[in-house]
């Protein structure tokens, strides 16, 4: 990881830690901004950071079947680490919060997935 990366996701854990966040939920944010840094390095290594770069990795995320809750984590901690460390714009116009799938979606992906011969884990 770059050195610039790692010194910003050490901000960030003290961030954390002096905003009084759970040892489990900065233990968890950290692993996630790690994910992301380390995922633009392979994949952007020339871009500037910016929220396009959030909306490239929410979607892998998305598309490689991550649950909702897990990307929403994603969400809140890429968010977080942009709005307080690095202080660059966050557009919600771009980066939508992920939308809580409810028993009743579950049922209707279950559904269209179940007639075409395969069951899909909700």
């Amino acid at each position: 990881m770059l050195q610039k990366n790692k010194d910003s996701l050490n901000e960030y854990r003290s961030f954390m830690i002096l905003k009084n966040f759970s040892p489990r939920t900065v233990k968890t944010y950290y692993q996630i901004v790690h994910y992301f840094l380390v995922y633009c390095e392979e994949k952007f290594l020339d871009r500037e950071m910016c929220d396009d770069l959030v909306r490239e990795f929410l979607l892998y995320r998305f598309e490689s079947g991550l649950c909702w809750q897990t990307v929403n984590s994603d969400y809140s901690s890429i968010q977080k680490y942009f709005k307080n460390v690095l202080f660059l714009p966050w557009s919600l116009k771009k980066l939508p919060r992920p939308k809580k799938m409810t028993e009743r979606s579950r049922r209707v992906e279950y559904d269209s997935t179940r007639s075409k011969g395969t069951a899909k884990a909700a």
